[in-house]
Parts: structure tokens; C-alpha cells; sequence
């Protein structure tokens, strides 16, 4: 191995499976509709937290797996999957709707998670706090 090589491995970072299950948690307690039913259902609420990931997440990672591998040889991800099955200018337009959903949705989720750990430790001046 060259020394280029190395360094390019040692700054490569991948995903942890902690990381993945905090972000899919925050993704899926950030829905403020459903908010004060979960405070009422307390601890239950972990249960309907299990639940979805059993029936719904982890099919849906299966599903990006069998894809990622299936169009593994084309660029493109999500672009290559979309234009695969319904055309081009779908595959085109879908792109710009999960750029939509990346920059108005993960940030309300992220500020509201942060809100909730200020609250979790007795802190409500942080989460007032727009800075």
C-alpha cells in the first residue's frame, strides 16, 4: 500500500448502527401531530416505536438493499432506481423532491430532538434559545 492510499482509508467514515437508529428515531418522534398522544402513552410509546421498525423499517432497508445491489454496476442511487421502474423525467424530478425533504424536514426534526434533550435535562433555557 502507498502512503495516498492509507491516508485516503484512514479518512473514510462510515454509518455506525448507533447513529442509524438515532436518526431513524428523531425521524420518526418528530412528527409534532402525533406528540401529545405519545406523552400520554408514556413508556407504551416504545412499544409503537418497536412495532413500526419491525413492519415498516426494516423492510424498507431490505428493499435499498436488494436495489443497491441490483443497480450497483449505474451512478446514481435514487436517481437509477426511480428512472429504472418509472422513466427518465420521473427519476429527474424525485431528486428534487428528496433535496426538498432533506432540507425543510431533517433540520425541524434535528431542533426538535435537541429541544426535547434540553427539556429530558431540566434545561428549557436552551431550548428556547434560537442561537
Amino acid at each position: 500500500m502507498t502512503a495516498t492510499t492509507t491516508s485516503r482509508h484512514a479518512a473514510t467514515k462510515y454509518l455506525t448502527v448507533s447513529a442509524l437508529g438515532f436518526t431513524t428515531a428523531a425521524s420518526i418522534v418528530t412528527s409534532l401531530r402525533g406528540l401529545p398522544m405519545m406523552a400520554k402513552e408514556e413508556m407504551t410509546m416504545f412499544f409503537y416505536i418497536g412495532f413500526s421498525t419491525v413492519l415498516f423499517l426494516i423492510p424498507a432497508g431490505l428493499v435499498a438493499a436488494e436495489l443497491g445491489s441490483m443497480y450497483a454496476d449505474k451512478a446514481g442511487g435514487l436517481y437509477a432506481w426511480i428512472s429504472g421502474a418509472f422513466g427518465k423525467p420521473v427519476g429527474f424530478w424525485i431528486i428534487f423532491l428528496s433535496w426538498i425533504q432533506v432540507i425543510v424536514f431533517y433540520p425541524t426534526g434535528m431542533s426538535f430532538a435537541a429541544a426535547g434533550v434540553a427539556f429530558a435535562f431540566d434545561r428549557p433555557d436552551i431550548a428556547q434559545n434560537h442561537v
